[in-house]
């Protein structure tokens, strides 16, 4: 019984660096974006070439979000801008326009899934 309490252990912490290094890549920027989780998925805020846009994945794997919605809100000394953004691919939430021009540090991201409970995420701006 010592000895199969002991391969346990063994097989645990052996596995225990993949399992931390499989949540850190949560995190990592897949769009070029910045990351927030979300607990059930993770959210990639992308804003580029006129079109903010939100990546949805699940441990690194696209999400989809057919039926699903956002609303990103930055507001900053310039002005408050608000986007209301729509499904867009298979894993993407989009809407035409630019968060840079409000001169936000920060934006806030209310989404909306089908069957998931609404998540409000808070995403740095560079």
């Amino acid at each position: 019984m010592k000895h199969a309490a002991a391969v346990v252990i063994a097989v645990v912490l052996a596995a225990a660096p993949a399992l931390v290094a499989s949540h850190a890549d949560h995190t990592t920027p897949m769009y070029g974006g910045q990351v927030a989780e979300a607990g059930l998925f993770q959210a990639e805020l992308v804003d580029a070439a006129g079109l903010v846009l939100i990546h949805i994945t699940k441990h690194g794997e696209p999400f989809a979000t057919q039926g699903g919605k956002a609303v990103v809100t930055a507001q900053g000394p310039a002005k408050t801008v608000s986007l209301q953004l729509f499904p867009g691919g298979t894993n993407r939430l989009v809407a035409p326009g630019t968060l840079a021009n409000s001169g936000a540090t920060s934006a806030t991201a209310v989404i909306s899934l089908p069957g998931l409970p609404e998540r409000t995420l808070q995403f740095k701006l560079e």
